[in-house]
């Protein structure tokens, strides 16, 4: 009969080497030792070891972190309680004080158990006392997929109104980035929106016979320009001196007609950013009703998920916006996972203050219109520096 993982973890500062560890090993039993001064990533540690299947998870709190015969008495009183004969342990200071981190790698030594340290930085996994090798590509880089099958949880592509849309719609980037870059992006959305949610759940071949109605002091933005070369649009004239619009096909109504085009941007420049192991628009928990992430990207094991809104005051309470990100934070590992609230309108008016009130209580970053062009740079700051500690 093999023995069973057990995992022994002196805690302090980071949440991501000890959850690294936690993942990779997905032991059946983890043990966290904690210092009086506490551990800030607890929580983060807690909820992505609920996830894990059949895993019973202890906190021994409260350790003088200063004191080397305190630590190793402690690992040892932990080693002891559990028979050796059904446990086959591993010990992690890959975030611990130093004095603490001693007293386990002495504790390890003796009882001939692996100590790990690792380094996120330089992706490198220190195997103290014994040689072990671990994969260091399995380690450090999950896929979204591999993270989602660790969590109990599938996740699936949001699909389009045809089998296509998706690989067309990221063919669109161009579009996407004119819209994000201009200020008058919302007087074209307001006319596609209401076209599209005319139709929607109707006979959709029908909006492509439905006029848009462009006013003449939009005809010669740059945008619509963009709309009619990239041919999301096309222009017949109904006379000599009046023309009229329509979308070119289904794919492209939805596009315009919905927020995906803003999805596409911030994937796309996530994407650009060269950061993220993994990056999905429009990624769905499976069987989980609202809990869709309009972006989530994984970057070594640590989850940012993000929210794209596109509509005229995003910022309204009512809406719950954020309290969508939190319940889907929730489902994939709760303190550990980091929220971005996205939008092009402007961070300006009192709902606005209230809603940048409101994300900093729930730890959400939030870009408006003003940084959208950086959102790239933000998102990989994001996951790299986290402007809130993932704890």
């Amino acid at each position: 009969m093999s023995k069973k993982k057990a995992l022994l973890v002196v805690a302090g500062g980071r949440a991501a080497p000890d959850v690294l560890s936690l993942l990779y090993l997905q032991p059946q039993l983890v043990v966290a030792i904690t210092s009086e001064e506490g551990w800030q990533a607890e929580q983060a540690f807690i909820d992505i070891a609920h996830t894990l299947p059949s895993c019973e998870i202890e906190i021994i709190p409260k350790i003088n972190a200063y004191d080397l015969e305190i630590g190793k008495a402690a690992c040892r009183r932990v080693l002891s309680s559990y028979p050796d004969t059904e446990w086959d342990w591993t010990i992690t200071i890959g975030s611990s004080p130093k004095i603490t981190g001693i007293a386990a790698y002495e504790v390890a030594k003796d009882s001939n158990i692996p100590c790990w340290h690792i380094d996120t930085r330089h992706e490198k996994v220190v195997s103290l006392v014994e040689d072990v090798s671990v994969d260091r590509l399995r380690f450090f880089h999950l896929s979204l997929d591999d993270y989602m099958r660790i969590q109990r949880r599938e996740g699936i592509e949001k699909k389009g109104p045809t089998k296509g849309y998706r690989k067309i719609a990221e063919g669109w980037v161009k579009v996407a980035e004119a819209m994000a870059a201009s200020e008058d992006t919302t007087h074209f959305t307001s006319i596609f929106y209401k076209c599209y949610k005319k139709f929607k759940n109707k006979e959709e071949e029908g909006i492509l016979q439905e006029p848009l109605p462009i006013p003449p002091s939009l005809e010669t933005h740059p945008l619509l320009r963009v709309f009619l070369e990239q041919q999301l649009l096309h222009i017949e004239g109904a006379s000599s001196d009046e023309s009229v619009y329509y979308f070119t096909s289904i794919e492209s109504a939805h596009f315009l007609g919905t927020g995906d085009w803003l999805e596409i941007y911030v994937w796309h420049k996530a994407t650009e950013a060269r950061f993220a192991d993994d990056c999905r628009w429009g990624y769905k928990i499976k069987g989980q009703v609202n809990n869709e992430s309009d972006l989530a990207l994984i970057y070594k094991a640590q989850l940012i998920i993000a929210e794209c809104k596109t509509d005229i005051n995003p910022f309204k309470a009512e809406k719950g916006y954020q309290r969508d990100l939190d319940a889907a934070a929730e489902l994939l590992g709760g303190a550990y996972v980091s929220k971005v609230f996205i939008t092009n309108q402007p961070g300006t008016g009192d709902s606005y203050l209230s809603f940048e009130q409101q994300a900093k209580e729930r730890h959400i970053v939030v870009v408006t219109r003003e940084k959208l062009a950086d959102i790239g740079t933000i998102l990989r700051n994001e996951a790299i520096t986290p402007t809130y500690e993932r704890h």
